[in-house]
């Protein structure tokens, strides 16, 4: 059974729609949905002034430097490592211990939050798919159990799925989901938890939108 939640905030005429998604591994099974209207940062289109003489002349101002300082694409890595920092010191704050990167789950919970562009969900199939792509985590093979399907890799992990379209530089948009996931409780339950220490996390920028995946797990077994 699952347990949805819904909070609508209205912050401008323009809004973007965000998911925050509770995890689905072994011994986990509850979802829930968090979404709210954020404000985006908007630019100014360039501004005319003409004189009156005859010889009139038009001055153009340019795009609000703000602008320049939003993230993008190219600051995926920067963002990811800055959320496991906000989480760190929101754990810290209530008596967690900080959760270590790992590089292998680094690069799967990134494999993930690409497959989230496509496909919005926990799915069983697309962890296994992105674990066995990346040969990370424990090998299964069926028949070893008389069992019929083809082998694959199973990484054994607590995840935390987030979309947004909020705009910002590389430590707004961090602090963005970091705080996403610390005000909702059932996903603060398990992230904030000293029952894991080690986590990756992977965001892939896509049309605008980010997908988060920050996958949890309390063992180091399958780092290479």
């Amino acid at each position: 059974m699952s347990v949805e939640e819904t909070v609508s905030n209205v912050a401008s005429a323009e809004s973007n729609t965000e998911i925050l998604s509770t995890p689905q591994a072994a011994s986990e099974s509850k979802n829930e949905s968090v979404e709210q209207s954020t404000k985006t940062a908007q630019s100014s289109l360039p501004a005319e002034i003409s004189t009156a003489n005859d010889e009139s002349q038009s001055v153009f101002y340019p795009t609000p430097t703000a602008a320049n300082n939003e993230a993008n694409e190219n600051d995926e890595t920067a963002i990811a490592n800055r959320i496991i920092d906000y989480l760190n010191n929101y754990r810290a704050a209530i008596g967690s211990n900080g959760l270590q990167k790992l590089s292998g789950l680094t690069e799967y919970a990134k494999y993930r939050s690409n497959q989230l562009t496509a496909h919005f969900a926990h799915d069983t199939n697309d962890e296994r798919a992105a674990a066995t792509a990346l040969k990370y985590g424990q090998y299964i093979n069926p028949a070893e159990f008389g069992l019929e399907g083809v082998p694959y890799y199973t990484a054994y992990t607590s995840e935390a799925i987030a979309n947004s379209g909020f705009h910002g530089s590389v430590d707004e948009v961090a602090k963005h989901f970091a705080d996403m996931c610390r005000k909702s409780l059932d996903h603060w339950a398990y992230i904030g938890s000293s029952g894991y220490s080690f986590v990756g996390v992977g965001i892939t920028y896509y049309y605008g939108f980010w997908y988060l995946n920050i996958s949890l797990t309390n063992t180091s077994e399958f780092e290479r």
